[in-house]
């Protein structure tokens, strides 16, 4: 959930910048009008898939839902947007929650598993939860909540680091002597996190990790898009500089060895 103040989720849009090394992006251009919380995922069948929260104000049924685009030249053109659907959580409407904050892998058997936040009725707080399909197409089946805790969890980032599932996120409501208190949570078989050490750094784990090198690099939020370097998944260490203006960017890594990035903005609508 994006948390732009003074402004509502389907105000924002989701912008596009390329960069060749992964720090300095650039060559922006409007990739979804009314969207948010992006994420990318380059497929074992080199396609790109872009998911994220739409808020269509043309069709009611697509007014905020997780939903996707997929491209298969390396994110040159792109396909209609379409709704992601799930079974086993329950109808979902007006007054209903909606699964939002939208973050997809790919697993070894080629389905795909989609991390997201969902407040589940009579629970006091929205907290991590899965789904899994063979398919983007077919229904995403849910897989119930996958971690236990006593305080609101949001926007998932989610990754496969030497065997071990890391998940991230940050807590809105706390601050630290350090700067932003990020959750960190790990897992053998990206079900049931446990709870690691809280990360506190001077930028938000809101956006997408990615494998870079060898290491991970978290591509987050502060003022403007931050990112961080770990070699392990629990001790990292901030890149100078600021990569480009928004926020929840969600990056992906392309054969050619040059990157992706969209992003959250929000700006003017006429």
């Amino acid at each position: 959930m994006d948390n732009f103040e003074g402004s509502a989720p389907w105000d924002g849009a989701v912008y596009m910048s390329t960069s060749a090394d992964g720090l300095s992006f650039s060559g922006e251009k409007l990739f979804i009008d009314r969207a948010g919380v992006p994420n990318l995922l380059f497929t074992s069948d080199n396609r790109l898939i872009a998911t994220f929260q739409y808020f269509s104000f043309k069709n009611q049924d697509m007014f905020d839902v997780i939903a996707y685009t997929v491209s298969e030249d390396l994110g040159k053109t792109w396909s209609t947007v379409n709704k992601i659907y799930f079974t086993g959580l329950g109808k979902f409407g007006p007054g209903s929650p909606n699964p939002v904050d939208p973050t997809l892998v790919e697993l070894d058997d080629g389905s795909y598993r989609l991390y997201f936040t969902y407040h589940a009725p009579g629970e006091k707080f929205p907290g991590l939860y899965s789904a899994r399909s063979q398919a983007l197409n077919e229904p995403f089946l849910s897989e119930g909540p996958q971690l236990k805790t006593e305080k609101m969890i949001l926007d998932p980032a989610v990754i496969n680091y030497g065997g071990i599932w890391h998940h991230y996120t940050v807590r809105h409501d706390e601050r630290a002597a350090g700067g932003f208190v990020n959750v960190h949570s790990t897992s053998d078989t990206g079900l049931n996190f446990m709870l690691q050490d809280d990360i506190v750094l001077d930028m938000q784990f809101l956006g997408q990790v990615i494998e870079d090198n060898g290491k991970l690099r978290f591509y987050g939020s502060g003022d403007g898009v931050k990112s961080a370097v770990s070699k392990d998944g629990y001790t990292w260490t901030i890149d100078s500089g600021t990569r480009t203006a928004g926020a929840d960017p969600g990056v992906v890594k392309l054969p050619d060895s040059t990157y992706l990035m969209i992003y959250t903005k929000v700006e003017p609508k006429n």
